[in-house]
């Protein structure tokens, strides 16, 4: 499955509905966002903790409420104007059939709020009707369990992280949040890792596949998904066989 970093952010502004539907209209099978919460409790679509890199402004997401962020300019890496910074719910709203979502919750900075951020996520998406297409991952395992136990329904996905978990399998690692998916880089993924993740009925996802080569490296692991910044080009190089002219 084709999955779209950020929307597919080599092309269009990161998290953004343009973005998103850009990589519908190209074919990805399912769109990658992030997801933080904002002063106000709202669940913004945005990656860094901090503004200024993807939109124009100052200051932390968890120390800003909404109202703020909304008059803030989202397409600025793309010299777009009217980019706004969507919620996941303007997100599930528009979500086409068929379509499915990574959403990857960030905690780093906002720790504190990790039992109302999940209770939060769970009665979005429930709200939404669209639970079913909706995977929820973070490098936030605390999080993930407590999601988990907010709401059993909601398919999880657990992010590898070297430093941390180098020394777990990735069963165990799912098995310790309820997770249905082992995401992690095309330069972490292992042989042993898959083969793991086989044995216990887990999906394997890898983020960071944007070139011919990386996709050709993840047919040969067999991987489930990829996330890529260029849907487009890994949609066309899957139709020639995975390989680049």
């Amino acid at each position: 499955m084709v999955i779209a970093h950020r929307g597919g952010c080599s092309r269009a502004p990161e998290n953004t509905l343009s973005a998103f539907r850009a990589a519908r209209a190209v074919g990805a099978g399912m769109i990658d966002l992030d997801v933080r919460m904002s002063a106000d409790v709202e669940l913004v679509v945005h990656h860094d903790l901090r503004l200024g890199r993807t939109v124009r402004g100052r200051g932390r997401i968890p120390d800003l409420p909404f109202r703020e962020l909304r008059r803030l300019d989202a397409g600025a890496q793309f010299h777009r104007r009217h980019e706004r910074v969507p919620l996941l719910e303007e997100v599930l709203e528009w979500l086409p059939a068929a379509l499915h979502l990574n959403v990857e919750v960030k905690m780093d900075g906002d720790t504190g709020r990790r039992e109302l951020c999940a209770r939060r996520c769970c009665e979005v998406l429930r709200r939404s009707g669209k639970l079913r297409r909706v995977v929820l991952t973070s490098f936030d395992h605390i999080f993930l369990r407590r999601v988990r136990r907010c709401d059993p329904r909601l398919a999880v996905g657990v992010l590898f992280q070297r430093s941390r978990d180098a020394r777990v399998s990735p069963s165990d690692l799912a098995r310790r949040v309820g997770a249905k998916v082992f995401v992690c880089s095309t330069s972490q993924v292992r042989r042993r890792f898959v083969a793991d993740a086989r044995s216990h009925g887990l999906a394997v996802w890898c983020y960071g596949v944007n070139t011919g080569l990386d996709l050709e490296r993840m047919r040969q692991y067999r991987i489930d998904g990829i996330i890529t910044d260029d849907p487009a080009l890994m949609r066309d190089l899957l139709k020639r066989g995975g390989r680049s002219r």
